[in-house]
């Protein structure tokens, strides 16, 4: 009898213990359900500046006047953390305040300073700088755009500031320099470069032909029509500039270059022409894959890629892309490629969530081949964002919150 009650009491305090044991984990994931804004920091790399933002009220929807208002009056309380001054700082910045952003930055490294801790900015100074020099620079056109309202000459300044970081903003200013001034020299030569980089080849000849009616003696149209035109498969006008390029090349200026250069180009048309029509045959062999297999997802990425690198035909490369990621959304392959059609046809936006998708999809061999990529992306949306008056106060923060270490 004394063992059966020995053996009732030990299993009773088991039972009891167990019990207590999973009440405990129980309120503790309770309380981690009822402060979501600690948990979701910890996915932010638990920073210290992303922890103080989750824990504002409505803190995903707030402005940049109500993030401002709230760091000024925890400022008046006294003893303001760092933390306080960088939020500061963002919302000035989201606000377009330029001189405020800097002068609380130097602020909150100051604090911490003084706390012997390291600055919290030093590792993204140069995207800070910079990100300060586009303000500048556009506050000083908006200025000028105020007293001249009609300037080509402000559009294409416009144009070479948001050249580095939007593509599509640069060529609509572009576009309205020339139909400001349809003879602007400097400004079709720019539209024409970055059509080239876009892969808009037959937009970025219709700009060399005009170059080439405004500077007769200019030899670049010549080549640069040949070049673009065997870029895309059409060997017969690009051996037709060359032969009115080499009737007329004693008049034009460094005819001799010209001559070598472009010389060197059309040689080399035989071999382009043959890697041209590999790719094509290889393309029919992948067309026959996909209709026997229409789910190879392989066949279609590589189909991609051969329009992209091969044949030069973004859009085509687009079209396969988006089928692919049609039957397999979470294939990271798929959204690389559209990242990269997507950043080469100007729309930084998009490419920048793409890139998101496949590195969270590919895992960490992925992430670490890409993050410099996807960082740099970050860093032309944001900036993009800013000139076009569409920056968020939560894209800051956590774009500030990845390099902000303790």
């Amino acid at each position: 009898m004394i063992i059966k009650s020995r053996v009732k009491a030990v299993f009773f305090i088991f039972k009891f213990t167990l019990i207590v044991i999973s009440a405990l984990i129980f309120f503790s994931v309770a309380g981690d359900f009822n402060n979501p804004a600690v948990s979701y920091a910890a996915v932010n790399g638990g920073s210290s500046l992303y922890q103080k933002y989750a824990r504002i009220e409505n803190y995903m929807q707030i402005s940049a006047s109500e993030l401002a208002g709230t760091m000024e009056a925890e400022i008046r309380k006294g003893s303001p953390s760092a933390e306080t001054f960088v939020l500061l700082a963002i919302a000035k910045l989201a606000g377009g305040d330029v001189e405020s952003f800097v002068r609380n930055i130097k602020k909150a490294n100051k604090v911490r300073y003084y706390k012997f801790k390291p600055h919290p900015l030093s590792k993204y100074e140069p995207f800070v700088n910079r990100f300060v020099n586009v303000l500048r620079t556009m506050r000083e056109i908006d200025n000028r755009f105020e007293i001249y309202p009609n300037s080509s000459m402000l559009h294409y300044q416009t144009a070479l500031l948001c050249e580095s970081f939007n593509h599509r903003l640069a060529v609509y200013n572009l576009q309205r320099a020339l139909s400001l001034n349809r003879d602007f020299f400097d400004a079709h030569i720019k539209i024409a470069e970055l059509y080239e980089e876009s892969m808009d080849y037959n937009r970025a000849i219709e700009h060399w032909r005009r170059i080439m009616d405004l500077r007769p003696y200019d030899f670049r149209p010549y080549y640069k029509i040949c070049h673009l035109a065997s870029k895309f498969g059409n060997f017969t006008i690009a051996k037709g500039i060359y032969e009115i390029g080499m009737r007329k090349k004693m008049t034009l200026h460094e005819y001799k270059d010209f001559q070598q250069v472009i010389q060197s180009l059309v040689e080399d048309f035989p071999r382009l022409k043959n890697e041209r029509e590999m790719n094509t045959q290889k393309l029919i062999k992948l067309r026959e894959v996909v209709q026997a297999d229409p789910l190879n997802i392989d066949a279609l990425i590589e189909i991609t890629q051969t329009y992209l690198e091969g044949l030069c035909d973004i859009k085509s490369a687009e079209q396969a892309c988006v089928k692919a990621i049609h039957i397999d959304q979470l294939n990271y392959k798929c959204h690389l490629f559209y990242s990269k059609i997507l950043e080469t046809m100007g729309d930084v936006d998009k490419a920048y969530f793409e890139l998101l998708f496949a590195i969270t999809e590919g895992g960490p061999k992925i992430k670490a081949a890409y993050l410099t990529e996807l960082t740099d992306l970050y860093e032309r949306k944001l900036i993009s964002d800013m000139v076009e008056k569409k920056l968020k106060v939560n894209e800051l923060v956590d774009y500030l919150s990845v390099y902000y270490n303790e």
